[in-house]
Formats: C-alpha cells, sequence, structure tokens
C-alpha cells in the first residue's frame, strides 16, 4: 500500500513538471528585436465522449463537461455481472492544446457478480461504495485515470481506482 502511495504521488509530481517543460511560447520579434513573450492560443476543451477500461464498471462509457478550470465526469456499464458509476468533480491544474491535467474528488459504487456461486444457480454480487481523490490526464484523447478510495462493501479499505481508454475531446 506504502507503495501505491508513493507511486501515485510520483506520478502527479511527474506529471507537474512534464507540464512546466512543455509550455507552448510565442517569441516575436519585431524590427526593433524586441522579445514579447505571448502564450500560443489554443481551443478550450468544452467536453468529452468515450470509453475506458477500469473501475468502477470493466468496460465504461465516459462524458464530461468542462468549464475553465472544472471537470464534471460520469462513467459506467451496466453488465449482467459487472456494473457501476463514478462521478468525478474535478480541478484542471494544467491545460496545454490536447493535453489537460485534474485532480477530482470521486464517488461511486461498483457491483461484481460471483463467478464461484453463479455456476449453482445463486447471484451473489460483491458491492463497493466509495469516495475518493482521482488524477485525471487525456492527451489527444488518451485518458488516463488513477486513484484511491475509501469505502463500504464487500472489499477492505482503501481501493485503487484506475481508468484507461479514448475520450475524444470536442472543442
Amino acid at each position: 500500500m506504502k507503495t501505491l502511495f508513493i507511486s501515485i504521488i510520483v506520478l502527479f509530481f511527474g506529471a507537474i513538471s512534464l507540464q512546466s517543460q512543455t509550455k507552448d511560447t510565442v517569441y516575436v520579434v519585431t524590427k526593433d528585436t524586441v522579445f514579447v513573450n505571448k502564450k500560443a492560443k489554443f481551443d478550450p476543451i468544452n467536453g468529452e465522449i468515450g470509453a475506458a477500461l477500469g473501475t468502477p464498471g470493466g468496460i465504461n462509457l465516459t462524458g464530461a463537461i468542462h468549464s475553465d478550470k472544472l471537470v464534471v465526469r460520469l462513467s459506467g456499464m451496466l453488465l449482467n455481472t459487472i456494473s457501476g458509476i463514478q462521478v468525478d468533480l474535478g480541478f484542471k491544474f494544467s491545460e496545454v492544446k490536447q493535453t489537460y491535467h485534474a485532480l477530482s474528488l470521486v464517488a461511486g459504487m461498483s457491483k461484481i457478480e460471483d463467478a464461484d456461486l453463479r455456476g449453482y444457480g445463486y447471484s451473489i454480487y460483491n458491492t463497493w461504495d466509495y469516495v475518493g481523490i482521482n488524477y485525471n490526464m487525456n492527451s489527444k484523447g488518451f485518458l488516463l485515470g488513477v486513484g484511491l478510495s475509501a469505502g463500504s462493501g464487500s472489499y477492505s479499505s482503501p481501493q485503487l481506482l484506475f481508468q484507461i481508454g479514448y475520450s475524444y475531446q470536442i472543442r
């Protein structure tokens, strides 16, 4: 658990340092050779829609609405053996061109059927209702989310939150 926590912190600070190295700057040269520092303009992301593997529903449909610095994401899936839904309320701490990084508070639930008992005609589900914190990154549609959750249900606290997939950026 300690190793997982350290890995998440390293990933977070690595993303921050990478972002600071990739800021786009345009230098305008005039006839007097005066350099003016202007940030390159790009269209901000207004929303996302896509699919991802991971928590809460195994194979998740995901959608998000963006404002200037806030992200609201909904992801989940309803299948026979596994289902779940998760809501993220995030703060974008970096957005450059087609890449953003966000830190989110999450709440969700997951329900997984116990495969050992299914063959005997029983439907026993393992459940997990949780809240947590999540780091999200979307770069040109590649979506990655990693976090920790605490909650109640069939599993011990804390549990890892993970999503990887593609999410089309709507501008």
